[in-house]
């Protein structure tokens, strides 16, 4: 149930993100208090792989899917 949870809020993070990186790209990080996009990719990226398992379900798709264009760069 934890990590359903936990996926559900990074989910929504990751969601915010998107919208903002369409918007701003790369310059979306100066609002946040890590400032550093590859510190930020290496923290979302390990939360993809702790929750690897659940892979299939359609909300780890969408948050890998995300994390993988946001990032792309990084």
């Amino acid at each position: 149930g934890v990590k359903v949870l936990w996926i559900s809020d990074k989910l929504s993070n990751m969601r915010s993100f998107y919208r903002l990186w369409k918007k701003e790209k790369h310059g979306l990080w100066s609002s946040f208090h890590q400032k550093d996009p590859a510190q930020q990719a290496w923290y979302y990226r390990t939360v993809r792989e702790l929750l690897a398992e659940l892979k299939d379900t359609d909300a780890y798709r969408e948050y890998n899917e995300l994390v993988d264009t946001v990032f792309e760069d990084i």
